[in-house]
């Protein structure tokens, strides 16, 4: 009896290990969608990024400019996109639920680079 326990145990753990990584592609998948359905249509496309934090899915999207953000920012692009993430991420948790604010971010090439340009000429003076 102690067999069968442990090998049902054993199938059910090979089970969730086989339908984990493919429910987790089918989900980047929707994720991908989402982006190209709101960027596909602006000159510039932004770079886009995914990966996860503490098993929620965490997006940064990264634009060649800081005008090129700003005109997808009035443009409604963002929110637009943070929209669709969150549909998608809804069920995600009951008692953590996503939260896309903390989860996507826009950014620009260089922005990064000045901040930590900023941060070393603070510690210099």
């Amino acid at each position: 009896m102690k067999a069968l326990i442990v090998l049902l145990f054993l199938i059910a753990i090979a089970v969730l290990m086989v339908r984990t990584p493919k429910k987790r592609l089918m989900q980047q998948k929707h994720y991908k969608e989402a982006f190209e359905s709101v960027f596909s249509n602006i000159s510039a496309r932004p770079r886009y990024e995914q990966d996860y934090s503490y098993s929620y899915p965490r997006f940064t999207i990264v634009f060649a400019s800081k005008e090129e953000l700003e005109e997808s920012v009035a443009g409604g692009l963002t929110e637009k996109f943070s929209q669709k993430i969150a549909e998608l991420c809804k069920d995600w948790n009951k008692k953590y639920p996503f939260d896309p604010e903390r989860a996507i971010d826009f950014t620009y090439e260089g922005e990064l680079e000045k901040l930590v340009s900023k941060a070393q000429s603070g510690r210099d003076r």
